[in-house]
């Protein structure tokens, strides 16, 4: 969905280099922003965010929940893995927008880490009980 998305709300993205609308400019407190911009920054964030508090909002509530003690390999892992992809990106060479290639690979190597970090934890965890 976000590859389709990116079609309609980047500068190379498919619809937008066949439908002229998206190329089109729209004057906002003077200055001149392409329609395609308006999708990916104005209704692609305000959107994605108001479904994401939905979804929070949504979340069960446990009145017996106690917080469980802060495992280090698992955040050390998620900042280790969003730290490489960064490195990785700038080492690939960055000419223009630079800012946005580092937030993207920062995103990127945080989700990245966070899988791995699950999966550690998981097969930690699974190892434990065989162990039992």
């Amino acid at each position: 969905s976000h590859i389709l998305w990116d079609g309609f709300t980047h500068q190379d993205g498919m619809f937008v280099q066949q439908i002229p609308f998206l190329r089109s400019s729209v004057n906002i407190a003077g200055y001149s922003i392409p329609v395609y911009k308006i999708g990916q920054h104005g209704i692609g964030t305000i959107l994605g965010g108001i479904a994401i508090l939905l979804v929070l909002l949504r979340l069960p509530t446990d009145k017996n929940f106690s917080r469980q003690k802060i495992d280090p390999m698992f955040w050390g892992l998620i900042v280790f893995t969003t730290l490489l992809f960064i490195a990785i990106r700038i080492e690939a060479g960055i000419e223009k927008h630079f800012l946005s290639y580092i937030i993207v690979a920062g995103m990127s190597g945080g989700l990245a880490g966070l899988a791995l970090a699950s999966v550690n934890i998981k097969s930690r965890r699974l190892i434990n009980q065989e162990s039992l």
